[in-house]
């Protein structure tokens, strides 16, 4: 309803568009969003049984570089999608195990079964006052449509978000798994800083645009 509103507008005269991100991720993140959740419970070892399904993620200091771009150079009561390349959870979890050492899910189920899984996480966490493992809203976000076309974003902005690889390079033989990962410390050394680095050298690992 607020975006249409927005777009109404724009048709009205106001000088307006509107950015649609996929899922966000990246350092600082207070809130602890859904997908930094999902990939800091896979690398602490908390999710041993993935399912189906795909992620979209935007790293947030490119969606901070698209949005201040939409708002330079949009074109009035125009939308633009600011997302990445599609990854399903059983890619994300063989490039963290492979990149970090963390066991990764050993193995998934159907979407049909994860929905009852959660259901019932769902409700054993309440009980115990502790967070679920696996929700619904997780399911859905895995279940549904990722596969996101930014080309216009890109065309028309300049928006150029990090790909996420869908392979990536063994750690050196000899190295040891990292410690266990705290939330804060997945806030600062999550998977974009990583593919950052590999992409663009240290220096791209920082926060800012």
């Amino acid at each position: 309803m607020a975006t249409q509103k927005v777009l109404d507008a724009a048709h009205a005269g106001l000088n307006a568009c509107v950015v649609h991100p996929s899922g966000i991720i990246g350092p600082n993140d207070p809130a602890i969003g859904q997908t930094t959740r999902t990939l800091t419970q896979i690398l602490n070892g908390e999710m041993p049984i993935g399912m189906a399904g795909s992620f979209n993620m935007v790293d947030v200091r490119d969606l901070a570089a698209g949005t201040i771009a939409a708002a330079d150079k949009g074109r009035k009561g125009e939308c633009y999608i600011l997302s990445n390349d599609e990854v399903t959870l059983k890619e994300m979890c063989r490039m963290l195990k492979e990149d970090t050492g963390c066991k990764g899910c050993k193995f998934y189920l159907p979407l049909s079964f994860a929905h009852l899984a959660a259901k019932q996480m769902e409700k054993s966490a309440a009980k115990k006052g502790t967070k679920p493992v696996l929700t619904e809203f997780a399911v859905y976000n895995l279940e549904r449509n990722n596969a996101f076309d930014c080309s216009k974003a890109m065309n028309e902005l300049g928006f150029a978000p990090v790909p996420t690889p869908k392979h990536s390079t063994t750690p050196p033989p000899g190295s040891k798994p990292p410690a266990r990962f705290t939330e804060e410390v997945h806030h600062e050394t999550c998977l974009c800083d990583y593919r950052r680095r590999q992409r663009h050298g240290p220096r791209h690992g920082q926060a800012g645009l």
